[in-house]
């Protein structure tokens, strides 16, 4: 099989499991009739009562967006983009998006990008300047559309500059459209659609990005075969999730969890609850994003475990989602202590596992949550092996087979003579139940935080370790919220750590150093100062390879 080649490559079946009770929803064909962005087309015409959006204004009242009405958005998202691509020498150009605009304009903008024929580049805003432009020149990204906020504007603009001082290719910038550009309350007869467009099945649909392995954070590209394919997973769990309300008020868009829901809510008939649309976009907290989903009546709240850890201190939380179906969240480690107490309360917890290079792994949902909680069988329509360790884990590896339900977007390895994707992640079977797993820990050295980000410490530590100062350090900050580095002073200018004074005064002689590296991080593998500099961390050892 060459997997870049998907002319031939059949579209299994999706198992009957959504969709099976609706009235409003009508579940488009999914063997290769229609790409993605089609997709949305067709809801217009076949989906015209069931909602797409839901999200609540400062009174709590509550606004329902139905397909038509999203529809329309798309295409006119992809009208702006049409006229943007008037001064660009490319037939499909690549759109960047670096922003952190509210969830309903920022997956309109990216539905439109694909509806008009290019491409999409989600690209993260917590990176570093030399990061996007590591990325934009990588991509040959042809214009960026840029959040309005100041920070944003200021390392757009950074990034800009290193690419003329570089030398490379620079492309155009413009704000990215506000939910107002695009959401316009107008009659049907006045709505100029976009023209028919069906792009090929190995065209280039959006680009992802990796938290990066020992650089920057790498491109990875899906076709519309693998975009299309995406939109399986639902299909692939235990639960109906037609009609269901999925609260993403904490999931950015940029981040491969967003980007998925572009996909199920068109396959599967979910809903999409979030905040208002606003500029600038409000901030998720624990507070608003649990107020949020109860008051637009979420079925399920999405997130990353930090608010998952934050909700399960405060009786309030627990209280309202008590009144939810449950948690799903993804990213990360979720502390086991916090999963089980809130199984106890009766709040179901489910795990969302997959990667960028490949997808979600994970079922979404199995039928239903308790102890087990952290574990998840990998559905038998994607193609996967095991290489076991000398402890009992195992690496996962997902195979590229045709007429599975996943074909991997980056092939770097070969087993049983079949091309695959090692993921670098290290599974832990369940003791007495076979075929389920949880997430271990990684063969490479990445640290996976509570918040869905990853920090790569192997450049950052040789940063530190060129400091005349430092012998050794060695990042950890698995399943915390930020990363911590333990220093290792070289000799001449060790100390006691009970001493406060010199701990400062040695924190100071490195912080030059700890600076650069803030420069090259991205802000969540950030080190700060301690308040309380003489708190041990704690931390877990890293797998050994």
């Amino acid at each position: 099989m060459n997997p870049d080649d998907h002319k031939n490559l059949p579209f299994p079946a999706p198992p009957p499991t959504q969709g099976l009770s609706t009235k409003t929803f009508r579940q488009p064909p999914m063997d290769g009739t229609l790409t993605g962005p089609e997709i949305y087309d067709w809801h217009m015409k076949y989906s015209v009562d069931h909602p797409l959006f839901v999200f609540a204004d400062e009174q709590g009242n509550t606004r329902t967006i139905n397909w038509p009405e999203a529809v329309r958005a798309v295409h006119r998202s992809g009208r702006i983009m049409q006229s943007l691509a008037k001064s660009i020498p490319v037939a499909r150009p690549t759109f960047a998006i670096h922003a952190a605009s509210d969830t309903i304009t920022y997956f309109t903008t990216i539905v439109g990008i694909m509806r008009a024929g290019y491409i999409v580049f989600p690209i993260s805003p917590r990176n570093s300047a030399a990061a996007v432009a590591h990325l934009i020149s990588r991509t040959s990204t042809s214009h960026a559309l840029v959040g309005s906020e100041p920070a944003l504007q200021e390392l757009a603009a950074g990034a800009l500059k290193i690419l003329v001082d570089s030398e490379k290719a620079q492309p155009g910038m413009s704000n990215i459209p506000v939910f107002e550009d695009i959401f316009i309350d107008d009659h049907e007869e006045t709505f100029e659609p976009l023209p028919p467009y069906k792009p090929g099945w190995d065209d280039p649909a959006l680009i992802m990005h990796s938290s990066g392995s020992t650089d920057f954070p790498k491109p990875i590209v899906w076709s519309h075969y693998r975009y299309l394919l995406a939109g399986y997973v639902p299909f692939l769990g235990e639960q109906d999730l037609c009609g269901q309300r999925l609260a993403c008020h904490s999931m950015p868009m940029y981040h491969g969890m967003g980007l998925m829901q572009t996909l199920w809510t068109g396959c599967a008939g979910l809903v999409i609850t979030a905040f208002k649309p606003h500029v600038p976009a409000i901030a998720p907290t624990p507070e608003l994003v649990i107020t949020g989903s109860v008051t637009t009546q979420s079925d399920i709240v999405f997130c990353v475990p930090s608010f998952v850890e934050a909700w399960a201190k405060n009786p309030e939380h627990v209280r309202l989602l008590q009144q939810t179906r449950g948690v799903l969240y993804g990213g990360g480690p979720l502390s086991q202590t916090v999963g089980d107490e809130l199984i106890e309360k009766g709040i179901p917890i489910y795990i969302l596992y997959g990667c960028s290079e490949c997808g979600i792994i994970s079922p979404v949902l199995p039928m239903k949550s308790g102890k087990d909680w952290n574990y998840f069988k990998i559905p038998s329509g994607i193609e996967k092996r095991f290489l076991p360790d000398a402890n009992g884990n195992a690496e996962l590896l997902i195979l590229a087979s045709p007429g599975k339900y996943m074909i991997p977007n980056i092939l770097n390895t070969t087993i049983e003579g079949h091309a695959a994707y090692a993921t670098s992640d290290l599974l832990a079977p369940h003791p007495t139940k076979p075929d389920y797993w949880k997430v271990f820990g990684r063969t490479d050295d990445q640290i996976m935080h509570n918040t869905g980000e990853k920090t790569n410490p192997a450049p950052l530590e040789n940063m530190l370790n060129q400091d005349p100062h430092v012998r050794a350090a060695v990042m950890f900050g698995r399943g915390k919220f930020n990363a911590g580095v333990l220093i290792d002073p070289r000799p001449g200018f060790e100390f006691d750590p009970a001493d406060e004074a010199k701990l400062v005064d040695f924190r100071n002689k490195i912080w030059p150093t700890v600076e650069r590296l803030n420069e090259f991080a991205p802000q969540h593998s950030r080190l700060f100062k301690e308040v309380s500099p003489l708190t041990p961390p704690s931390f877990p050892p890293r797998p050994s390879r």
